[in-house]
């Protein structure tokens, strides 16, 4: 019984301990939570298709990371970029491509998860008729990208 009560007053302090930790939080004025929807997000449009970005900084100041959903046309490409302050992990949602990422090329499809390092030239090529349909990811809040030109294969 008094091993019982000990765990249960462990358990009870524990819980005790984070809700004051959660308060002391709330009170410097941390959001504790922000909810997006992908249907209420605006596309952004390109030549190649659009992204809906679903957190930044610039939706959220505290954000410390990017992300979004991006669609390039079937049989598109976009343009050689690159991002100098983060690196981007980039997961297939649909349709199949050529990733070239410095002077590497790499097939991806639906499942695939790809991580570009950061300052690192890149573009996707997609190989199939229905768009590449993709989560994208960045280690910034204020993703940077530098727009190389159209990129070769």
């Amino acid at each position: 019984m008094r091993l019982r009560f000990a765990r249960y007053a462990a358990a009870t302090a524990a819980l005790v301990g984070c809700l004051v930790i959660a308060q002391v939080k709330l009170a410097r004025g941390d959001a504790p939570v922000a909810v997006r929807h992908f249907d209420s997000m605006q596309e952004v449009k390109y030549p190649w298709g659009w992204i809906r970005w679903l957190m930044n900084s610039k939706l959220d100041p505290r954000a410390a990371q990017t992300f979004g959903i991006v669609e390039i046309k079937g049989g598109g490409r976009n343009t050689l970029h690159k991002h100098p302050n983060c690196e981007e992990l980039l997961y297939v949602l649909s349709g199949t491509a050529t990733h070239v990422i410095g002077d590497r090329k790499v097939s991806i499809k639906k499942g695939d998860l790809i991580r570009v390092p950061r300052d690192t030239p890149h573009m996707a090529i997609v190989t199939s008729s229905e768009p590449l349909r993709a989560v994208i990811s960045y280690s910034s809040g204020d993703r940077q990208v530098v727009d190389l030109g159209p990129g070769k294969e």
